[in-house]
C-alpha cells in the first residue's frame, strides 16, 4: 500500500470514529465516558459476527455501569473488532445503540471477589510480635508456632473435604443418568461426562503462599456447595472434534432444547479473516475447529434479559443458521435438553420447535435421536 493511500485509509478510518463520537455526544449524560485503553485495562477484544460472514462493523455499544450509574461507550471498527468487559462479569448492561447494518441490543456482568490468605498470616505476625515477656516466652513461642501450622495445614485439609464431597455427588448424578438422548447428524462415537460447574482459582504466576491458593480454592469449592441448587451440573458431550456443552442438571429444571454446532470455518471465511486483518484472530489457526451454541425457548415465555451472554448467543443462533442455510458440509449440531434429562419421546415432541427455527419448519435429513452413554472412569 502506497504511502498515500495509507494516510487516505487511516483517515477515512478515524473520520468514521469521529460520526460515531459526535452521535454519541448529542444524547451522552455529562458524567458518561469512552472507553480509555489505560482506564480499562482489563476489557477484552473480540469480534462480532451478525452472521457467519457478516462482522458487526461500526456498531456503537453502551455499556450502562448498574453500582455508579453510567455508560461508557466503545465501537467496533470496519471488520467488526470490539473491546467489551469480560465476558465473565457482572454489574452492568450492553446495547448495540447504532449499527450501519442492523439494530441489536446486549448487556453483561461482574465481580470477582477472592479473600487472599496471607491477611491470616498477617495478623499472625502481629500476634507474634506482643509475646509475653520473661519465664512464659519459650511456652508462648510454641503455641504461636502450632497454630502458623494449623493456618496452613487447614485449607489443605478443607480443600480435600469439600473435593470429596462434590465428587460423590457427581457419582450420584452419574448413577441417576447412565445415558441420555441427542438429535444429531454426527454418526461417529459419542459420549459423555458430568461435571460441576465451578471455576477454580488459579495464581496467574504472581507469587501467593501456596497455602493462599488452596484457601482460595477450597473456598470456591464451598461456594459452589453452598449454591449447588442454582450453579448445577455441567453435562459435556465428547465428540471426535471437541468437547461441548450441551445441558446442564440443576433444581431449576426448564424446557428449554440446547443447540450446539461444531464446524470449520468456510473458504469465503478465512479469507474474509485474513484480508480484514481483524486483530482479535492474528496468530490463530483459522483451520482450528469452532463452536456454536444457541438455548432455544419450547414454549412461550417473557422476553429474555438484555445481557451479553444472550447477545452472543443471539450471533451464534445467526451463525447456526447461517451454517445451515450456506449448507456448510463440516458442520454437526446436537441438540438436547438444556437444564434436564428426559426421555426419547419428550425429546421428539420438542424437536418441532428446533425445525421451526432453523430448517423453515421442516424435518431435516441425515439426523436422528441418539442414546449416548456416560463416559467409563
Amino acid at each position: 500500500m502506497t504511502e498515500s493511500r495509507k494516510n487516505f485509509t487511516e483517515n477515512a478510518h478515524q473520520n468514521k470514529l469521529k460520526e460515531l463520537k459526535d452521535y454519541v455526544l448529542n444524547s451522552k449524560d455529562e458524567k458518561d465516558e469512552f472507553y480509555d485503553p489505560k482506564v480499562h485495562t482489563d476489557w477484552k477484544e473480540t469480534v462480532i459476527f451478525f452472521s457467519e460472514d457478516k462482522p458487526a462493523k461500526w456498531c456503537i455499544f453502551r455499556i450502562y455501569m448498574h453500582k455508579e450509574n453510567y455508560s461508557i461507550f466503545t465501537f467496533s471498527d470496519e471488520n467488526g473488532n470490539v473491546v467489551l468487559p469480560n465476558e465473565n462479569a457482572e454489574g452492568y448492561d450492553i446495547n448495540i445503540i447504532y449499527t450501519n447494518d442492523e439494530t441489536e441490543q446486549q448487556p453483561k456482568k461482574t465481580e470477582w471477589k477472592y479473600e487472599i490468605g496471607g491477611v491470616i498470616l498477617a495478623l499472625l505476625i502481629g500476634y507474634v510480635s506482643f509475646i509475653l515477656p520473661g519465664q512464659i516466652r519459650q511456652h508462648k513461642k510454641q503455641k504461636e508456632q502450632e497454630m502458623i501450622s494449623n493456618v496452613v495445614s487447614k485449607p489443605y485439609a478443607d480443600y480435600e473435604n469439600y473435593r470429596s464431597q462434590i465428587i460423590n455427588k457427581v457419582q450420584v448424578l452419574e448413577k441417576k443418568n447412565p445415558f441420555i438422548y441427542v438429535y444429531t447428524n454426527d454418526t461417529e462415537p459419542l459420549d459423555f461426562r458430568i461435571l460441576p460447574n465451578v471455576q477454580v482459582y488459579q495464581n496467574n504466576g504472581n507469587y501467593v503462599p501456596h497455602f493462599s491458593i488452596k484457601q482460595m480454592q477450597a473456598d470456591d469449592l464451598k461456594s459452589f456447595i453452598d449454591n449447588e441448587d442454582t450453579k448445577g451440573y455441567d453435562i459435556w458431550l465428547n465428540t471426535n472434534r471437541a468437547k461441548i456443552a450441551i445441558g446442564k442438571l440443576s433444581k431449576n429444571e426448564t424446557k428449554e432444547l440446547n443447540v450446539s454446532m461444531t464446524y470449520f470455518y468456510s473458504k469465503k471465511t478465512k479469507e474474509h479473516l485474513k484480508n480484514g486483518k481483524i486483530r482479535s484472530t492474528k496468530g490463530k489457526n483459522l483451520d482450528s475447529i469452532q463452536t456454536a451454541r444457541v438455548i432455544v425457548p419450547t414454549e412461550t415465555k417473557e422476553k429474555s434479559e438484555n445481557s451479553l451472554s444472550n447477545l452472543l448467543m443471539r450471533f451464534d443462533e445467526k451463525i447456526i443458521r447461517s451454517a445451515i442455510k450456506n449448507k456448510n458440509p463440516t458442520r454437526k449440531i446436537y441438540a438436547s435438553f438444556y437444564s434436564k434429562n428426559g426421555s426419547k419421546e419428550e425429546l421428539e415432541r420438542k424437536l418441532e420447535k428446533l425445525e421451526k427455527l432453523f430448517y423453515d419448519g421442516k424435518e431435516p435429513k441425515d439426523y436422528k435421536i441418539r442414546k449416548v452413554y456416560l463416559k467409563s472412569r
